[in-house]
């Protein structure tokens, strides 16, 4: 792994570990419970947080977002699950195998996912920590909701 991902892989794993914990307490009565009309539920956001990662590890490796897996109302914890563990094994595979001159080449430019544009160039350092990112802010949408529960 290059010595610039191992920091972000370290950070990477310790929100997938938390990810992980707030799921098992979620119970599974309630996986699929939406606390509001306009919320998502838990299964909805850990599905979002393990696509998501997909797609950035995709672009890390190649610039385009590539194939991702598509949701379904009614998934099973067991199927959720094996979600997580898919993008948890893109991104390692991505970090362990990503060639140096690769790390800050070009992925995307004025990145706009949904929120503000991020104006510029994005390279796969920007991707790497971005999955870190995302993850931890949606770690946080599951603590509430288990809050709730």
């Amino acid at each position: 792994m290059i010595e610039e991902l191992k920091p972000v892989w370290k950070q990477f794993v310790e929100t997938y570990d938390a990810l992980n914990a707030v799921l098992e307490e979620i119970p599974d009565a309630r996986l699929h419970w939406n606390p509001t009309p306009a919320n998502p539920s838990a299964a909805a956001v850990a599905f979002h947080i393990a696509r998501g990662n997909i797609a950035y590890a995709n672009r890390m490796e190649t610039g385009d977002s590539g194939e991702r897996p598509t949701f379904y109302q009614d998934i099973s914890r067991a199927a959720l699950k094996a979600v997580i563990d898919e993008s948890l094994d893109r991104v390692r595979t991505v970090f362990r195998d990503l060639p140096p001159k690769r790390l800050h080449a070009v992925c995307a430019t004025d990145w706009e996912p949904l929120g503000p544009v991020v104006k510029g160039h994005q390279d796969a350092l920007w991707f790497a920590m971005q999955i870190v990112r995302h993850t931890a802010y949606h770690v946080g949408q599951l603590n509430y909701i288990s809050l709730m529960i």
